[in-house]
Order: structure tokens, then C-alpha cells, then sequence
């Protein structure tokens, strides 16, 4: 789909700066590939290479399951966290 790096860096909850780090480096790496959008002005889009969509296929599902389980570890440390918070206020 056409977003902006504004609106794309918005839904990740990441700041434009950051986004535009993340598709650099995923450039230069080979995953994407920068393509001119027009030539009045510096607009362009990315789109996914052959080493980019097998990194999808192949890497992304267990790279992306390792983070799921450590954010869902560093929920639990900070609800227990909270927890004896509130049992010291009390």
C-alpha cells in the first residue's frame, strides 16, 4: 500500500527519524530497493527485493516470535512490578 514514511513510522509507533534509519538500513542490506516516484521532485517508494521477501518468508516468523516473546516477558515484569508498588504504598 502507498503511505508515507510519516504514516507508516506513525502506525509502528516509531518516531520519522527512526523510519527513515529502519528503510536505509534495510536498503543498503539488500531487503529493499529505493525507486524514484516522480522526477519533479525527491519523492520515491520502496519496494521488496528477492533477498527481502525470502528474509519475510524464511527469517521474519521466528525473528518476530522471539520479540513477541520478550515483550510479553517485559509485560509481565512490569505488571509484577506495579504490583509490589502498590502493595509498598499500602
Amino acid at each position: 500500500p502507498d503511505v508515507s514514511q510519516r504514516e507508516l513510522a506513525c502506525e509502528v509507533g516509531i518516531s520519522l527519524g527512526g523510519m527513515h534509519q529502519y528503510l536505509r538500513q534495510m536498503t543498503e542490506g539488500g531487503l529493499l530497493k529505493r525507486m524514484p516516484l516522480n522526477t519533479v521532485d525527491d519523492q520515491h517508494r520502496y519496494g521488496v527485493t528477492e533477498q527481502g521477501e525470502t528474509f519475510r518468508r524464511q527469517i521474519a516468523p521466528s525473528f518476530l516470535a522471539r520479540r513477541l516473546a520478550e515483550v510479553a516477558i517485559i509485560k509481565s515484569e512490569i505488571a509484577l512490578a506495579r504490583a509490589l508498588c502498590k502493595a509498598v504504598e499500602v
